[in-house]
C-alpha cells in the first residue's frame, strides 16, 4: 500500500509497524480482477492484472471496516460489497453501513441511531432466508445480532444485551447461523443460532479459550481462531498501554485454530503462542484468515503477535 514520509521509514521496523497499525486491516476479492483493501481508514481498489492501486473511498483515520462482505445473489438485495463502520465509540454515536455497487459507487445503506450500537463487526449474507445478518458490539445492549431485509430498508434486532451475542463473523447454514463469540470479558464459545419458522434458539457447540475475531469456511468445515487480548482499560493511559495481563475471557496464552461443523463436531487443529509484547500497544496476538469461503484444500494463515509466526503468511494443506 502507498506509504510516504515518516510512515514509510517506520514501516521498516516490525514493532513500529505494529504500534502504528501500518498494515492492511482487511481485504476482499470483489470480482475476478479486483480487490478492495482497507488501510488506515482509507479503502483502495487493487487491479490484479496491472497491479495498479487507486483510492476508492477516503475515510477518517478512526473509521474503518473490521471486515468486508459481498452481498451477491441475495433475493431483495442489489449486488453490493458492504461494511459497517468500526470505530472506538464509547458514547455510542450513530454508525453507518456502507455499500459499493458493481459500478464502484458508494452509498449509505443504513444508519444505527445514537445509543444503539458501538460499532459493526461484520455482515453475513444469508441465501437460505434472503437476509443479511449484522453483528455489532461491544458492551451492554450494543452487543447484538441484527437481521436486515429488502436492501437494508428493514433492520431489526434479533438478540442483544449479552456477551454471547457479541460476534465478529457468522456463517448462515440451512437451519440457522454458526458463529463464535468475541469477548475479552467472559468465556467464549462457538454457537449456533437456530432459526425456526416462528422461533429462535441459541446453542453452545464448543468452548473456546479466547476471543474469536477471525474465521473462514473451507469446504464443509468452519475454521475459527482465538486471539490473545487484554481486559478492560483502567483509564490510566500509559499503564493500559503496557499492561500484559489478558482479559478474564482469555484463558490461554496460545492462539488456537478450531475446525469442524455441526454434524462432525469441532476440535483444535493448531495453536501458536502469543509473544510477550503488550497487546493493547502492539496489537492482539492473532491467527488471521482471509475473508473468504473456499472449496479447495488450502488453509492460508497470517500470524500477528505470535512467536515464530509474526508477520508471516503460512499455507497448510487440509486432509
Amino acid at each position: 500500500m502507498p506509504a510516504y514520509g515518516v510512515s514509510r521509514i517506520l514501516s521498516k521496523s516490525r514493532l513500529f509497524k505494529r504500534i502504528l497499525r501500518l498494515n492492511v486491516y482487511c481485504s476482499i476479492k470483489i470480482n475476478d480482477n479486483q480487490l478492495l483493501i482497507s488501510e488506515k481508514g482509507n479503502i483502495y481498489c487493487v487491479d490484479l492484472s496491472s497491479a495498479k492501486v487507486v483510492l476508492d473511498k477516503a475515510n477518517p483515520p478512526n473509521i474503518k471496516p473490521l471486515s468486508f462482505s459481498n452481498i451477491y445473489g441475495i433475493e431483495g438485495f442489489y449486488n453490493l460489497t458492504c461494511y459497517g463502520e468500526y470505530v472506538r465509540n464509547s458514547a455510542k454515536s450513530s454508525i453507518k453501513i456502507m455499500g459499493r455497487d458493481t459500478a464502484g459507487n458508494w452509498e449509505c445503506l443504513h444508519i444505527f441511531s445514537a445509543g444503539e450500537v458501538g460499532h459493526v463487526h461484520s455482515l453475513a449474507p444469508d441465501p437460505y432466508r434472503n437476509c443479511v445478518w449484522i453483528f455489532t458490539g461491544d458492551y451492554g445492549d450494543a452487543a447484538a445480532i441484527w437481521c436486515a431485509t429488502d436492501n437494508f430498508k428493514h433492520v431489526k434486532c434479533v438478540l442483544k444485551g449479552k456477551q454471547q451475542y457479541r460476534a465478529s463473523i457468522g456463517y448462515p447454514v440451512a437451519d440457522g447461523v454458526i458463529y463464535a463469540t468475541d469477548s475479552h470479558l467472559e468465556r467464549n464459545s462457538i454457537r449456533f443460532l437456530k432459526t425456526g419458522k416462528n422461533s429462535l434458539s441459541n446453542e453452545k457447540l464448543y468452548d473456546l479459550n479466547g476471543s474469536c475475531i477471525y474465521s473462514m469456511k473451507l469446504g464443509r468445515r468452519f475454521f475459527f481462531s482465538t486471539s490473545f487480548e487484554p481486559g478492560q482499560p483502567t483509564g490510566r493511559f500509559f499503564y493500559d498501554l503496557i499492561d500484559t495481563k489478558p482479559g478474564p475471557g482469555i484463558l490461554s496464552s496460545y492462539c488456537d485454530v478450531i475446525a469442524g461443523n455441526i454434524d462432525e463436531g469441532f476440535e483444535p487443529v493448531m495453536k501458536w503462542k502469543a509473544d510477550k509484547w503488550p497487546k493493547r500497544l502492539f496489537q492482539f496476538g492473532s491467527i488471521i484468515f482471509p475473508i473468504s469461503v473456499s472449496s479447495n484444500d488450502y488453509l492460508p494463515l497470517y500470524g500477528q503477535g505470535c512467536i515464530g509466526h509474526d508477520d508471516r503468511t503460512e499455507i497448510y494443506v487440509i486432509h
